[in-house]
């Protein structure tokens, strides 16, 4: 029994996951971003302080995927793709298993990228400067987006697939500037809320769900965030994440590294305990 809880706790160890004291799971590190992979099993990323991990079975187990502390991560035809804050574009495989095996040129120094959909190639990207970038086949040539009323401090980008062959929308945050959006694929931008903003997430699932994460609490809106719904007991969020299947479930970390789940689109949420299913 001793040597089977030993086990255990060293398999604990070299992914970077625990369990705390009332049973919910952990996450490796600080979270710069968190992400559903828009595969059959759900799986879900999360780029961290530690270190970039990949989780199959809904944050239960970690595996790392690089060593870079920040980053972003988003989902191509072609497999995984990182924007590190340098002119360079990491290629993983989808899974994230085996490392990187391939590097883009970026146009400029890329702080976040953001596909609407896996498979159609498209991609946008940030740059250091505020500056908004958009790809139509999976990163490899970029062209400068208008981005008309974006704010010089965006940061946090977003986008989401329109239904019935329409633009993208985009979503980006600015702090405590607020949250913008675009429904033209990048054109003009408008502040829709007045929110501090260190995280949004929004997914191809349910056009118009938009959920905000701030210092000033966790927030909800169910018209792309031209009303905002407060959610009562969930504070400290860093990072959100939508799955681009299912619109219901959404994940948040907190800053004491807590893994908290939602089944109905961010409305309420639990802590994921070990023991729980994906």
């Amino acid at each position: 029994m001793r040597r089977a809880l030993a086990v255990v706790l060293l398999a604990l160890v070299a992914c970077g996951c625990q369990a705390a004291a009332d049973g919910a799971l952990r996450l490796p590190g600080r979270t710069v971003q968190l992400q559903v992979a828009p595969d059959n099993l759900a799986t879900l990323w999360a780029v961290t302080s530690a270190g970039t991990y990949r989780s199959p079975d809904g944050g239960h187990t970690w595996f790392r995927v690089a060593r870079i502390r920040t980053g972003w991560v988003t989902f191509t035809p072609t497999g995984s793709l990182f924007a590190d804050g340098s002119r360079e574009l990491l290629l993983a495989a989808p899974s994230g298993s085996g490392g990187f095996h391939g590097r883009l040129r970026a146009p400029a120094p890329f702080l976040s990228v953001s596909s609407p959909w896996y498979l159609s190639g498209r991609v946008y990207a940030l740059d250091s400067t505020g500056g908004l970038w958009h790809s139509h086949d999976g990163g490899r040539h970029w062209r400068r987006s208008p981005g008309h009323g974006l704010p010089a401090g965006a940061s946090d980008l977003v986008a989401a697939a329109s239904h019935r062959g329409k633009p993208d929308v985009l979503y980006v945050g600015d702090g405590a500037g607020g949250v913008y959006v675009s429904f033209d694929s990048g054109a003009r931008f408008e502040r829709v809320a007045r929110v501090n903003a260190t995280s949004v997430a929004a997914t191809p699932g349910w056009f118009g769900l938009l959920l905000i994460a701030g210092p000033d609490g966790l927030y909800r809106s169910s018209d792309s965030g031209r009303t905002l719904t407060r959610i009562p007991g969930v504070h400290g969020v860093q990072a959100l994440a939508l799955d681009p299947w299912n619109w219901r479930v959404a994940y948040a970390t907190t800053t004491t590294g807590q893994l908290l789940r939602s089944f109905d689109g961010g409305e309420v949420w639990s802590p994921q305990a070990a023991g729980q299913g994906t």
